[in-house]
């Protein structure tokens, strides 16, 4: 419904310029983000917005935004809700409402991310930690692998974001594409070489080849020698087929 109070937040990362928005409206988190300088004079400069319902009956008492994430404060709890998957990620009840009054707000310092709750008796500072830490895995569930790699916070995860693009790929036919992401994996060599041979992908399996040379490590002298005799094959079965042609000039 309606509401007479509202708000809009801006988040910013350090001292730059403003990245997105949340807003308080009486159905829920109108959301979105700042793209600015592509844009052709008149056209809007936010992207990606949504309307985000709340996760309780009644309205909130305000709203923030960190990088990842809303909080939001109703009368008795405060909610923290993934800006990725619309999910609560963490919610505190208050339960001592007799000793610290009414709920009242919330504020944050942009300077250091700081965020403060205040009742009429109680100023309680939310401590946050750790915010990015599944992040990768929520744009790898999206499909967004790039967006992933940067997040990851090892090379575990880094592995698993990695072979989750080369498959999705692979799937898609892209094979030369899947080929060189496949290369950066761990994924077994002689598994990932029979994918392109029983697709009959010659120019995906040349790529995979050269690429993996590149990732090896000079202890691997086994795989070595089998990349480099084997790319040596293929290069060589490709220069009799066309001198068999008598293309002679491409020879």
């Amino acid at each position: 419904g309606d509401l007479d109070y509202s708000e809009l937040h801006f988040f910013r990362k350090g001292g730059g310029r403003a990245s997105s928005f949340c807003w308080l409206t009486g159905p829920g988190i109108y959301s979105g983000s700042f793209s600015f300088g592509s844009q052709n004079a008149g056209d809007s400069i936010i992207f990606d917005y949504k309307l985000v319902p709340y996760l309780a009956p009644s309205a909130p008492l305000g709203i923030l935004a960190t990088e990842f994430h809303w909080f939001v404060l109703f009368f008795d709890r405060l909610q923290v809700i993934s800006q990725l998957t619309e999910a609560l990620a963490w919610e505190y009840v208050f339960q001592s409402r007799h000793i610290y009054g009414d709920m009242r707000g919330m504020v944050s310092d942009p300077a250091t991310g700081r965020v403060w709750v205040y009742a009429d008796y109680m100023v309680n500072e939310v401590i946050v930690t750790g915010e990015d830490h599944d992040v990768w895995r929520c744009y790898l569930e999206r499909g967004q692998f790039d967006a992933a790699l940067q997040h990851c916070r090892d090379l575990t995860q880094r592995e698993k974001v990695l072979c989750a693009q080369a498959d999705h790929y692979f799937s898609e036919r892209q094979s030369e594409l899947a080929a060189s992401v496949y290369a950066k994996t761990k994924r077994s060599f002689e598994e990932v070489a029979l994918k392109f041979i029983t697709l009959g992908e010659k120019d995906a399996l040349k790529r995979y080849l050269s690429d993996k040379l590149d990732n090896m490590r000079s202890s691997d002298r086994a795989q070595l020698t089998m990349a480099c005799a084997w790319l040596c094959e293929m290069y060589l079965d490709k220069l009799n087929a066309v001198k068999d042609t008598g293309g002679g000039d491409e020879y």
